[in-house]
């Protein structure tokens, strides 16, 4: 993936979050999705029921 990205004439939107999740993917046994996801916990709140993705980062929803 990273050869992809760096081939003259391909344009990857967004990408210092497409690498971020492009060293989470490569460095645990998270899917490519929940990587991108979490790529943006820096930026904006990311709920979900995962375990894994809250002990990186994501919240818990409060349910009413």
């Amino acid at each position: 993936m990273r050869e992809l990205a760096g081939l003259k004439g391909v344009v990857i939107d967004d990408l210092p979050h497409v690498l971020t999740a492009l060293l989470t993917f490569e460095t645990s046994n998270l899917d490519w999705v929940d990587c991108l996801l979490l790529s943006h916990v820096a930026e904006a709140q990311i709920y979900t029921f995962d375990k894994e993705l809250v002990k990186r980062g994501a919240q818990t929803p409060g349910l009413a």
